[in-house]
């Protein structure tokens, strides 16, 4: 009978690990929720945690459960060192540590102990390529201190739970990384016109929410034709990336580049509060546009630009609309090209005709 119990406790225990595993795949928060339960139940524990390292190398909290509210609360923006804590302890070492008196520790640190911490168990969560932690599971005492250490049985399973956290980072991390290349240009790197109009939805509303006026400008490349059909397109290619890097660096953090084919682009930018302000922005781009391009080989090339552009809330659409309005205005540049030396002009009421003596090209 004994040994049927056993036979059946093994059977629960796989279809558990089954169910974890398929989470994995679909809801990374769920199967961190499934892993953190069996983990804190199996030891007797009050809450887990994932804590893994951010992009600037800082431990930040990622999942909670079990953890008192406003443990949670103060914990999500809270960053540590990687050499700090029981959990500094356990990366450098890279092993489990078992830590039975939290304050008593010398690696405690006083912010958990004042939030109550009483003991934890700290596992790494190794990285795919072998390098070391790049996370740790962290599983806490807060209401008791426990009355065992783990067994080994338990530390083997805890173990197995950190490999599958392992796996599931990692698959996260590739997912992750797919929907980068699906929002970006292949060729200039820049956001594409999927990334465009999700930043632009949140831009407008940004805007709206921080009475903050924004500029939304679609700019194309006068005489860029000629370099392709003169040196090939492949020197066309290397104008548009260096042009790509030039405007990335004449915008604020706070502006957006993006490409949407050929030799268009557009640019999001954000808080213009004045027509000054603007044209000073619109002066930038243009001298960067303008610089000469030094194609493989040492031969130079220039080009020209023409924008069109449309002001959030003075212009009250959408995001489709606004990026339509802004082609409206590229092509009013183009229309007047004869009658104006601007490079760019801003939507209007009106603009799908222009009396012959106004040019414009001016949006207060």
């Amino acid at each position: 009978m004994a040994v049927n119990r056993s036979v059946e406790d093994g059977c629960v225990a796989i279809a558990d690990m089954r169910r974890i595993v398929r989470l994995a795949g679909s809801d990374f928060e769920g199967f961190f929720q499934a892993v953190a339960v069996d983990s804190a139940q199996l030891l007797g524990a009050d809450a887990a945690a994932l804590i893994v390292q951010d992009a600037d190398g800082m431990m930040q909290y990622r999942f909670f459960y079990g953890s008192p509210d406003i443990f949670q609360r103060d914990m999500r923006a809270f960053r540590f060192s990687p050499e700090s804590g029981t959990v500094g302890a356990a990366l450098r070492e890279e092993r489990m540590i078992f830590t039975p008196d939290y304050a008593a520790s010398p690696n405690a640190m006083k912010t958990f102990v004042e939030y109550g911490l009483q003991a934890n168990l700290v596992v790494p969560v190794q990285q795919g390529d072998g390098e070391g932690p790049q996370a740790a599971l962290a599983i806490s005492w807060f209401k008791t201190k426990p009355e065992r250490a783990p067994t080994v049985a338990q530390q083997e399973m805890i173990a197995l739970y950190a490999d599958f956290l392992q796996a599931g980072l990692a698959r996260q991390a590739m997912i992750d990384a797919w929907k980068q290349q699906a929002n970006r240009d292949t060729l200039t790197g820049l956001p594409n016109r999927r990334a465009l109009m999700a930043y632009l939805a949140a831009a407008v509303e940004r805007s709206r929410r921080q009475s903050a006026p924004l500029v939304v400008c679609l700019m194309d490349l006068d005489d860029f034709k000629p370099i392709n059909d003169t040196y090939g397109h492949a020197m066309g290619d290397t104008v548009l990336m260096e042009l790509a890097y030039r405007l990335k660096l004449v915008v604020r953090a706070s502006d957006m580049v993006a490409r949407l084919g050929g030799d268009e682009f557009v640019l999001v930018l954000e808080n213009v509060t004045s027509s000054a302000q603007m044209e000073t922005a619109l002066e930038r781009i243009h001298h960067v546009v303008a610089q000469p391009y030094v194609l493989p080989g040492g031969k130079t090339v220039s080009v020209g630009m023409s924008m069109g552009l449309t002001r959030y809330p003075q212009d009250p659409a959408d995001p489709d609309c606004l990026l339509k309005h802004a082609d409206k205005a590229l092509y009013m540049v183009k229309e007047l090209r004869d009658k104006s030396a601007s490079f760019w002009h801003c939507w209007q009421e009106g603009d799908h005709h222009l009396s012959e003596g106004d040019n414009g090209l001016h949006c207060e």
